[in-house]
């Protein structure tokens, strides 16, 4: 509880971007390393943990941490008086610049790609490409799901950015308008939903017609949101007295997704990987400990503080990188493929470096200035920040 205490001024938990930076490092090396590594150049010992925890685990943590961020910011400001606007401004602000500069790039690339005649251009960055206006909207999940294709891969990564633009869009009316009750039973009810969904859609479609639309993957938002109103109440006391067996059970869910995922099917799997999200998020609200130092440590925190231009920037260079080299997708097969994996990730960390500080700082600073607007009675009573709680998104 010695964290929670620690934040009522109002100060910036440098844990959480210590757990941004993990979720974005297992994207990245997932994509650029792991994930693309042939049968016989890989590590079958290691394989049942890449799964549980590099397939895919990466995006769900960041779905997670979005429904505690965002979240919190909501119910934290919920009686103040420009609630919407001011939480719509800085969303924007912090996520368009990169998007749309994203989105430059992909248009740019297409225009001068289409003259060439580099098998691997056209069949991994330029693959199944969709209208642009679909992603002006943020709609292309669902026309990727509907494809049951994951796009062209320059701009594919975005998909996930839709699923969160569409929460941004729908939650806080959720949070401004319903109890906290009805919020919770919303929230229980997506969780218990989504797998559901999922598995039919897996079973009846294809992959990726269950694993992008937003329903499908709301459970991972909602056992953020879960987290978030954790943090604010008496139930943060309660884990704190039983944190062991918490610990334990997160520890079981832990041995299941590495060597019995087939015993609760991949959905259900996907699910039980959110929950142990959740609770680790909790967890840093309750002690100390190697946990936290980790979370903590500057390489952490700098990977959190890059990760949404290092997310978004890595595809395209890794689709570039092993065509320009190797004159393929990317593939690694030899030790050859894995210094341009090397490359792709040192490559994207160093342009999210340069963006982070001169391109997206900038603006984000200026979305800062929008500040909510709290009553008096509200600063007396402390409801505009429920147990003096700040988490910066």
């Amino acid at each position: 509880m010695e964290v929670a205490g620690q934040i009522r001024s109002g100060g910036h938990l440098r844990e959480i971007d210590g757990v941004r930076g993990a979720a974005v490092l297992m994207v990245v090396l997932l994509h650029a390393m792991f994930g693309i590594m042939t049968s016989d150049f890989s590590i079958p010992a290691a394989q049942p943990i890449l799964s549980a925890f590099f397939g895919g685990a990466g995006v769900d943590l960041f779905f997670v941490l979005s429904g505690f961020l965002i979240g919190g910011i909501l119910i934290d400001h919920k009686r103040a008086s420009n609630y919407f606007k001011i939480f719509w401004i800085r969303r924007a602000t912090r996520i368009l610049p990169v998007y749309l500069l994203l989105m430059a790039t992909y248009l740019v690339a297409k225009n001068v790609g289409q003259a060439s005649d580099a098998a691997w251009f056209h069949a991994f960055l330029m693959q199944d490409p969709l209208p642009i206006w679909t992603y002006l909207t943020f709609t292309q999940n669902y026309f990727m799901a509907a494809a049951d294709s994951g796009s062209a891969r320059w701009i594919g990564i975005t998909w996930s950015l839709a699923v969160e633009e569409q929460f941004y869009l729908v939650f806080p009316f959720v949070v401004y308008f319903l109890r906290t009750r009805t919020v919770l039973i919303i929230a229980a009810t997506c969780i218990a939903g989504a797998p559901a969904l999922r598995s039919y859609l897996w079973a009846n479609y294809g992959f990726y017609t269950g694993y992008f639309p937003t329903p499908a993957r709301a459970d991972g938002l909602m056992f953020g949101v879960i987290a978030a109103y954790a943090i604010r109440s008496q139930f943060l006391a309660f884990i704190g007295k039983n944190r062991i067996y918490f610990d334990i059970a997160a520890s079981v869910g832990a041995y299941v997704l590495i060597w019995k995922t087939a015993a609760i099917g991949l959905s259900a799997s996907f699910s039980l990987r959110s929950a142990i999200f959740c609770y680790l998020i909790i967890r840093i609200f309750i002690t100390d400990g190697l946990f936290r130092a980790f979370l903590r440590t500057q390489f952490m925190v700098y990977m959190g503080t890059i990760s949404y231009s290092f997310y978004m920037y890595h595809q395209a260079i890794n689709g570039l990188f092993h065509g320009w080299a190797l004159n393929q997708v990317p593939k690694i097969e030899n030790w050859a493929g894995v210094g341009v994996g090397v490359a792709v990730l040192l490559t994207a960390a160093v342009l999210a470096m340069i963006s982070t500080e001169f391109y997206e700082k900038p603006i984000r600073n200026f979305g800062r200035r929008f500040k909510y607007a709290i009553s008096e009675d509200d600063h007396r009573s402390g409801a505009d920040l429920q147990d003096g709680i700040k988490v910066t998104a």
